[in-house]
């Protein structure tokens, strides 16, 4: 029964909501057509006065008299702020009163004036502000056309809501009630209201009004009278909207819900009432008949709670031979089950913890063991934290072990002398055979036998691991643990073979690109000596005897003299130029920063590139062989920029901080993709290998090298080396 008064309830408050709406959509409707007729109404007669004096005679003989008409009509209309008239390309004729030039700041009259020659009505701009009086101001815009359909210009007006407001005379109907009209723009700004605070308020509903307009589509529904409130401060309200007919405007009704709907609300209330008075009389017979029932099974339901707590022996009472005490026999019997699970289960979760705590324990020895290829340490020293980290594992007193790889032997004992780990080590050949591995018991000589293991285990990469571990206290031994761990010992053995071998390569590679280096710059410097002493001196002497030649020779003669004087001047500058770029005397005289300004400013000069060079921090001194080097990598990246880039200028930074020096060289040219940098194949200009040559100079003085470049966007080369001696 209740159930249906809350049905009927709801479906009461649904319908008075729905008539509700349906009043209040249709007082919108007959509210925004009363709006459009008044702002056409006005429009209209300002139009129509226009358009018998345009008729006349040409606007341009009879402005003032279109002036005096507009004058004399705008005061009795919604446009007491002005009016205007706009000839029909939207420029101005006339203005009443002369307050336009504020207007026309804020808008667009010609804009607005074809938007109403394209929909042959009435336009509205967006609510503009005036900065005197800061007023608030609507343009509205009618075309004039005659009977024919010809236009002949434009009538517009000023609409200052707060000084005529179009709902003034709704407000009478709405005393005493929450019910508010309000007219509303495409923005969702409040033009007109009967009630005085909402004038200029941008609705909470804006967006979905602002569309509702644009496709003339009505609303109604429940919704929040403020979502900016906290959640609690909310009031629902019914709104109801209606746009205009043409117009870009709308009317929203807005009241309380509960004030909308009191009458509704106050009969869902006495029914809801009436309700709970059957609900109550109903409980209160009901407990009645059911008290003789519900007081044994409260006995039975505290003692099932008991023995769920744990007290498997609390007593199930004895309830007679109905159908209850058939249900306590029943929850006895049910009562000696469960002690003997708790019994069983205690014991099942006393030997799990025991198997968690050895497989805990068993991990963390595996996590350690594994750590020992990260800790830098040689095999005899693995050897020895593998021993003792099984010992500890198996709580062993004596044990040893032995690492094997090739002809190399690493071991460690604890607990036995060296003499008694050889023999028993030894002894193992005769338990396992050559490449396997396997885990048994054995007796270990000692003043009381104890247990005792010892295993082997090989690898397909030669190395091999025996342990022994005796004098063992424990009664079982998991073959399984001591198969992992040394399955884990030759992982770590391994990978720190691998390690070592990886740096006697890297050591190898490194000397090997030393020594070719240190081979070029001797060879430079050894074809510097060839080109100064032979080719150099050559050209000079040839040159002097072409001078002596042009004084001896006739007038005739002495131009083409001339010509080969200055052939040979100029093959001169450019072998001085390569003795320059294979061995710079500015690196030996003046140093490492010196020769890097001159060798920008001889590129600045030479190929009209703009280049900036700055130093940060103090210089320190280079080895010759790093500063060199570096040279070489400066040099690289600079006849890169020349050939390839086609930079107009470059940016060259030093850094120098206490441990390292970074050198960054940027321009703006035209960029590649550094993701070729280390493809594996070169192009088939060859193109690459100087950069991979810096790559190489930089790793021999173990730094690093970074190129970053993006097609149009330039290249930048930072290369960062250690100041201290790495080579």
């Amino acid at each position: 029964m209740l159930g249906a008064i809350a049905v009927q309830s709801v479906v009461m408050v649904s319908n008075s909501v729905d008539r509700l709406l349906d009043d209040r959509i249709t007082l919108a409707r007959t509210t925004g057509n009363y709006i459009e007729h008044v702002i056409y109404r006005d429009l209209e007669r300002m139009a129509g006065a226009a358009l018998d004096v345009m008729r006349r005679a040409p606007v341009d003989d009879d402005v003032q008299l279109l002036r005096t008409t507009l004058g004399s009509i705008y005061p009795t209309t919604l446009f007491r702020e002005g009016a205007f008239i706009l000839d029909k390309d939207g420029e101005v004729l006339t203005t009443v009163p002369d307050t336009l030039g504020e207007i026309r700041e804020q808008v667009d009259l010609k804009k607005l004036a074809g938007k109403s020659r394209v929909a042959h009505g009435v336009v509205t701009s967006d609510l503009i502000r005036l900065p005197v009086g800061d007023r608030r101001i609507l343009v509205l815009l009618m075309p004039i056309f005659d009977v024919s359909k010809r236009l002949f210009g434009f009538a517009g007006g000023l609409f200052h809501p707060a000084a005529s407001n179009l709902l003034a005379s709704f407000e009478g109907a709405r005393t005493g009630t929450s019910s508010v009209l309000q007219l509303v723009d495409t923005n969702g700004v409040v033009l007109s209201a009967t009630r005085a605070a909402d004038l200029y308020n941008v609705t909470d509903h804006g967006s979905l009004i602002g569309s509702a307009i644009d496709a003339k589509k009505e609303i109604r529904g429940r919704c929040h009278a403020c979502h900016a409130s906290p959640e609690k401060d909310r009031k629902v309200e019914i709104l109801a909207f209606s746009p205009l007919p043409s117009l870009k405007l709308g009317i929203a009704v807005r009241q309380l819900e509960n004030e909308a709907l009191a009458p509704a609300f106050s009969l869902k209330k006495k029914l809801l009432a009436l309700g709970g008075t059957f609900v109550l009389l109903y409980l209160f017979f009901t407990a009645l008949a059911v008290h003789s029932v519900v007081r044994p099974i409260r006995r039975l339901t505290r003692a099932v709670g008991e023995i769920e707590n744990g007290d498997a022996h609390y007593p199930i009472p004895h309830l007679g031979k109905d159908e209850i005490g058939n249900l306590a026999k029943v929850l006895d019997h049910w009562r000696n089950q469960v002690a003997e699970s708790l019994s069983s289960a205690k014991l099942h979760q006393e030997a799990l913890y025991a198997e968690m705590h050895i497989t805990q324990r068993h991990i963390g020895t595996l996590e350690s063991i594994a750590e020992l290829s990260s800790q830098k340490m040689d095999l005899q020293e693995m050897a020895v934290q593998g021993l003792e980290h099984m010992l500890n594992f198996f709580g062993a007193a004596q044990g040893a072990i032995a690492i094997r790889h090739e002809a190399q032997s690493f071991s460690a004992q604890k607990g036995l002398s060296c003499s008694q780990q050889h023999s028993i080590l030894e002894e193992t050949d005769r338990f396992f055979n050559k490449n396997s591995a396997g885990v048994c018991q054995i007796r270990v000589s000692c003043q009381e036998p104890h247990i005792g293991v010892i295993g082997r285990l090989g690898s397909p990469g030669g190395i091999e691991v025996t342990c022994l571990l005796a004098n063992i206290q424990r009664e079982e031994i998991q073959e399984r643990h001591l198969k992992t761990f040394l399955h884990h010992l030759i992982i770590s053995a391994s990978s720190r073979l691998l390690q070592e071998e990886e740096i006697k390569r890297s050591d190898q590679t490194r000397e090997f690109i030393h020594r070719v280096l240190a081979a070029q710059e001797e060879e430079r410097r050894r074809i510097a000596r060839e080109l100064h002493d032979t080719i150099a001196q050559d050209l000079a002497a040839h040159r002097l005897a072409i001078e002596r030649l042009e004084k001896s020779q006739s007038p005739a003669l002495q131009g083409k003299i001339k010509s080969l004087e200055e052939n040979a001047h100029s093959m001169l500058l450019t072998v001085r130029q390569l003795l320059v770029d294979l061995r710079p005397a500015v690196l030996d005289t003046m140093g490492f920063l010196p020769a890097l300004q001159w060798y920008l400013e001889r590129t600045e000069r030479e190929h009209h590139i703009q280049g900036t060079f700055n130093v940060e921090g103090p210089e320190q001194k280079l080895a010759h062989e790093k500063s060199v080097t570096l040279f070489r990598i400066f040099q690289e990246s600079l006849q890169n920029t020349v050939i390839h880039a086609k930079a107009t200028n470059i940016l060259v930074n030093v850094i120098y901080d206490k441990n390292n020096l970074e050198m960054t060289i940027e321009d703006d040219g035209q960029g590649f993709d550094s993701k070729l940098i280390h493809a594996k194949e070169l192009n088939p200009e060859g193109r690459g290998l100087g950069l991979r040559g810096m790559e190489e100079r930089t790793l021999l003085l173990g730094g690093r090298l970074t190129i970053e470049s993006t097609l149009g966007q330039g290249t930048e080369i930072k290369v960062n080396i250690p100041l201290e001696e790495r080579l």
